[in-house]
């Protein structure tokens, strides 16, 4: 029956079974099995010992005259425990796994015959997905009883353990599929990209729980959207609705969450509003993850991303992140308009981000524009628009995409500039919005540039000179600090817009078109160059030819 199952597997999805037979053999079952029930018994015989400790009399004891354990709250603790182990174990762990594993498969070279193979690539990702943490998934079901045992224990309903899975296993969905576009994008790092990777997502996790065991997973600000990709998000309520009084738990503050609002619309004030607006988070972001990686799975040398959805990107960026702009008056602190302030800053700042990834997914490399340069007057007149080229072109350069990706985000943003009470912060964080739209216009001008340059790991090169040009100016206005003038020229300008004058700020807008003015007609010239470099070759051949 198990052989009949595994052919029929084979016959769905054969990369799944591939992997699964690679992984899922005798020595390995019975090593993740080992390894789950003993992390299982000595979690269990820890909390058993908490009993007879001094702080764990204190916390289980009932009772005026003699100590009754609570039962309830040893229950929810193990519960709690189980949750974050099997959430680090699958998120770090996992992504980890499937990095090393698309790093290796692609330097073995055995990555380029899967593509060939007569599987989708849809199919194929899945099936690493499913594949290559297949033991951690061993782990985890072994480890299920006792999780789901100390829920009902801690009189945690039902349904809203199950909705913690859901939540755990769109997050899982989410990282693995970042992981593998990651593990695409840039295997040339060897081993130390799946160290990387996994690192960032460790780290990640350490701080939102670090957050939310204190009692400040919610920011009150634009970063917490920062937060909707934590799966430990839903333990609060879990804790929150259990049907017996534990009174101060220590850990985890639920009236937090339900004070989170998106465009004042509140988040958390049930269970199922909560983990419903997780689960949307999570699928609107791996959709556009997917996205990219398709079309890098099938084919390395093109774009990540195409222009058009490009624009559908920064679309959901600027519609999602706005809503936390939004948060209601009375938890903006003392100064509603400094909060508003800060909160675009931080928009501002999560704006950078995406569009340092969308210049790093949209822009072509060297052969690519030499191709388009060259070969571009051959296509029919209905496609020869350089417009249309530019704006929607894979083989096009990006600086047209990126300006339009530009112009979506702010224009998303000029209505809640306009309309909210902003005060006397509402033309320095417009003046924000101008100054960072023309420093990412630069940036993404000087990579398409160096991108386009004859000389060895140009990729390189783009990425150090924009790293630079992103951190120099931060650090020099950090350490001239009685110089706000510098941060003008800096990723964080809106904080400068309000401490110089009007002038000063028009004068460094006016330089920064200049330098996008000069950028232009330099990538112009090269790509004139690179146009031409064909024709005359093939001139001068037929001159010494004739001679």
């Amino acid at each position: 029956m198990v052989q009949t199952l595994l052919n029929r597997l084979g016959e769905v999805n054969p990369q799944l079974f591939r992997e699964f037979k690679g992984r899922l053999k005798p020595r390995n079952l019975a090593i993740a099995a080992v390894s789950s029930v003993l992390a299982q018994v000595l979690l269990y015989l820890f909390f058993q010992t908490r009993l007879s400790a001094h702080d764990g009399i204190a916390r289980y004891c009932q009772g005026a005259y003699s100590c009754n354990s609570n039962w309830q709250l040893w229950w929810l603790d193990l519960f709690v425990a189980l949750s974050l182990m099997g959430m680090f174990a699958l998120l770090v762990v996992g992504t980890y796994l499937l990095i090393r594993d698309i790093v290796r498969e692609e330097r073995r070279g055995t990555l380029g015959f899967i593509r060939l193979s007569p599987q989708s690539a849809v199919s194929i990702l899945i099936g690493k997905m499913l594949g290559v943490p297949a033991l951690l998934y061993v782990m985890g079901a072994i480890a299920l009883p006792l999780h789901l045992g100390a829920g009902l224990a801690a009189q945690i309903p039902l349904s809203l353990i199950f909705s913690f899975y859901a939540v755990l296993a769109a997050s899982c969905a989410f990282s693995y599929s970042a992981a593998l576009l990651f593990g695409l994008v840039s295997a040339r790092l060897g081993e130390f990209q799946a160290w990387l990777g996994s690192s960032a997502v460790l780290f990640y996790l350490c701080l939102m729980t670090g957050a939310s065991l204190t009692n400040h997973s919610v920011f009150w600000s634009s970063a917490d959207w920062l937060t909707l990709f934590y799966p430990g998000k839903v333990l609060p309520y879990l804790v929150g609705e259990t049907s017996h009084s534990l009174g101060s738990i220590g850990y985890f503050n639920v009236k937090d969450l339900a004070q989170l609002h998106w465009y004042r619309l509140p988040l958390w004030n049930s269970a199922e509003t909560g983990m419903g607006f997780l689960l949307l988070n999570y699928g609107l972001w791996s959709y556009w993850i997917w996205q990219g990686l398709k079309r890098r799975f099938s084919n390395p040398r093109i774009i990540i991303l195409s222009k058009q959805q490009s624009y559908g990107l920064s679309g959901s960026f600027a519609l999602v992140n706005l809503g936390f702009v939004f948060q209601p008056s009375e938890f903006l602190g003392d100064i509603p308009e400094q909060a508003l302030f800060m909160n675009f800053a931080t928009l501002l700042g999560f704006e950078l981000l995406l569009f340092l990834g969308l210049i790093a997914a949209l822009s072509p490399h060297r052969q690519t524009l030499q191709d388009w340069a060259r070969y571009r007057h051959r296509a029919t007149k209905e496609n020869r628009s350089l417009l249309k080229e530019l704006i929607g072109g894979d083989k096009s350069p990006s600086t047209v995409a990126i300006a339009l990706n530009l112009a979506i985000t702010s224009l998303a943003l000029l209505p809640a500039i306009l309309f909210l009470p902003l005060g006397e912060y509402r033309i320095p964080v417009l003046f924000g919005v101008v100054l960072n739209a023309s420093l990412i216009l630069i940036y993404a001008m000087l990579t398409q540039s160096l991108l386009l340059m004859k000389m060895p790991k140009r990729e390189t090169w783009a990425a150090g000179v924009v790293s630079a040009l992103v951190l120099l100016p931060l650090v020099s206005s950090a350490i001239f600090i009685e110089t706000p003038g510098l941060r003008l020229f800096s990723a964080g300008a809106i904080f400068a817009t309000s401490q110089v004058p009007v002038t000063t700020v028009f004068f460094s807008i006016l330089g920064q078109w200049l330098a996008i003015a000069l950028l232009g007609l330099q990538m112009k010239r090269q790509l004139q160059k690179a146009g031409e470099s064909t024709t005359k070759a093939l001139l001068s051949g037929k001159r010494l030819a004739q001679s």
